[in-house]
């Protein structure tokens, strides 16, 4: 979920259906006056609880009104997490159910609602480019996720990146710590330009497990402290 700095958000309309798993850091080194985008993350973990990552804490707040109010059963607990606010809720709103869970589609749509009214939208972008500068941008992903990178392969084609552990399987403090790397990931990704255009889902065979492929996007003839553009 991004909050632009500069034009506030279009129009919000709400549309029956609409889940949400994540939502979108700050970039710590921008020029003075240029575009930026804050990123932050929502998650949904556990069958009954909602994490806030990166979100500043009068959003987080904001966001509790929002639960107390649309949830019916309300608020079980809430705690700090691994670098985030988790809401334990009552009753299980993720959980599947065979006729469908309205009274959670409210509170996803409600909680998308309330934070775009004060101006986080969902991630997204335009205009695919296959400009690149690998070599920079291979360094700063390798210098954004320093002693997590167990090796790592550079080609002309490619950076391919072994981390120690299994963090796309992530268990305890480690479900906030994998966001918080794709969220590190996303931003320096965004200071050269590139933002998110779709998400897709691949089939890795061997393991029998699906993976995330993130597409992403650089307008053309894209120069740093130019706006980075979101779909």
């Amino acid at each position: 979920m991004g909050n632009l700095a500069k034009d506030g958000p279009p129009p919000f309309q709400p549309t029956d259906g609409i889940q949400s798993h994540q939502s979108v850091v700050q970039p710590q080194h921008v020029q003075p006056n240029a575009f930026r985008t804050q990123l932050a993350c929502v998650t949904l973990n556990l069958g009954d609880c909602i994490r806030f990552i990166r979100f500043p804490l009068e959003v987080v707040g904001t966001m509790q009104g929002i639960i107390n109010t649309t949830w019916p059963q309300g608020i079980q607990a809430v705690r700090d997490y691994a670098g985030s606010r988790e809401f334990k809720l009552h009753g299980y709103p993720w959980r599947p159910h065979y006729k469908g869970n309205d009274d959670s589609r409210q509170l996803v749509l409600k909680i998308i609602e309330a934070l775009h009214d004060i101006g986080w939208v969902l991630h997204a972008a335009a205009d695919l480019s296959k400009k690149q500068t690998a070599r920079d941008l291979s360094a700063a992903l390798l210098q954004t996720f320093g002693g997590e990178v167990s090796r790592h392969e550079v080609t002309r084609e490619h950076l391919e990146i072994k981390f120690h552990g299994h963090p796309w399987v992530p268990s305890s403090e480690d479900t906030v710590h994998m966001p918080l790397m794709i969220l590190a990931m996303l931003e320096t990704l965004e200071r050269f330009g590139y933002s998110m255009y779709a998400s897709l889902k691949d089939q890795i065979s061997n393991e029998g497990h699906d993976a995330d492929v993130l597409v992403m996007q650089r307008h053309k003839n894209w120069a740093p402290g130019m706006p980075i553009f979101h779909r």
